[in-house]
């Protein structure tokens, strides 16, 4: 297509830069393109690199949201910029980066310069709000800021780097586990095409990262092989993934981001199945018949157990898997 319309910008979400790089240009001029763009989720520096070497082209990230009708900061043509660089502020829009109060809300100080925290817009192309009254009041400062739900910092240009999202981290026994660092090493492995982390519920931690990949076309890797391969280059210990599940095809949203709360449904009946089938071979008399996850509008999972057996077994491993920081339901 840039063959024959001379296309002179490409700008894709991560998720579409991936397959892009899989597709062989066979012989097809590109030297059109001038500017490659990507936003909307973190983009794997494995993946920047990548795309750089088969076609030439620098990958700039930027940052935005519907809630910015589009853009908040970009890396313009000619500025090559780390991965988690997503450039400069557009004129008229501000940026704070705050601290974080104990319940994960912005505190009036702002981090400085290298330092991370939650990443606050206030600009003429901020929303109102949303017709959920509530859920504006969520989004918003009392002062205005709107709260992106970002993790980063502004480095000593004032360019804006994300870190992560506030929501995505990962809380192993208090220990707060950025799912990037996971993710990075994991990009890093030359079958992976695509990767995300997640917490898993366990019922003495809270959550445990555990990790999901795609695999490029061709590849051929195991999950005992890639959870070594993480296992031995992240450095936080708390952070080295429990699991590495590989997938036919990532879950993903209509405009191409990774899925991750079906990933976390789909970490939480895992994490409940093994946990329920080893409190089974404890008790002895039960059989586990299911176990289904469900995902609400709202994000929130519930996961359902199926078992038969005696009834005081059922009641013991009832009140076990209480422990779970989700709701789990068993059903006889």
């Amino acid at each position: 297509m840039v063959d024959r319309h001379k296309t002179t910008v490409v700008s894709g979400v991560p998720t579409v830069l991936a397959a892009l790089a899989q597709v062989p240009l066979d012989g097809a001029d590109i030297s059109s393109v001038a500017y490659c763009r990507t936003g909307a989720a973190p983009l794997p520096p494995e993946l920047g690199e990548r795309f750089e070497d088969l076609f030439g082209l620098h990958v700039h990230e930027s940052l935005g949201m519907t809630e910015t009708a589009g853009i908040t900061s970009i890396t313009p043509p000619g500025v090559v910029a780390p991965a988690g660089c997503v450039g400069f502020p557009v004129p008229f829009c501000r940026v704070r980066i705050a601290s974080v109060d104990a319940s994960g809300a912005p505190a009036a100080e702002d981090m400085p310069p290298g330092q991370v925290g939650l990443v606050l817009v206030r600009a003429p192309n901020v929303f109102p709000g949303y017709l959920d009254c509530e859920a504006t009041r969520s989004s918003f400062t009392e002062d205005g800021w709107l709260i992106t739900g970002d993790l980063g910092f502004l480095d000593a240009e004032g360019r804006v780097n994300l870190t992560g999202r506030a929501k995505d981290l990962i809380i192993r026994s208090g220990h707060n586990i950025d799912p990037k660092m996971i993710e990075d090493v994991l990009d890093a492995h030359p079958a992976v095409d695509l990767c995300a982390a997640v917490g898993a519920p366990d019922p003495y931690a809270g959550e445990l990262p555990v990790a999901f990949v795609t695999l490029k076309a061709g590849a051929d890797a195991g999950a005992d092989e890639l959870l070594e391969f993480a296992s031995g280059r992240v450095d936080e210990r708390p952070a080295r993934p429990k699991s590495v599940t590989v997938l036919e095809a990532m879950p993903q949203t209509n405009v191409g981001k990774i899925f991750k709360p079906e990933l976390r449904r789909m970490a939480s009946e895992a994490a409940v199945r093994a946990g329920a089938g080893s409190l089974i071979d404890a008790h002895g008399d039960l059989r586990l018949l299911g176990v289904s996850a469900s995902l609400d509008k709202a994000g929130r999972i519930s996961v359902d157990l199926r078992l038969e057996g005696d009834r005081e077994a059922l009641r013991q491993i009832t009140s076990e898997l209480r422990k779970y920081p989700v709701p789990v339901t068993v059903s006889a």
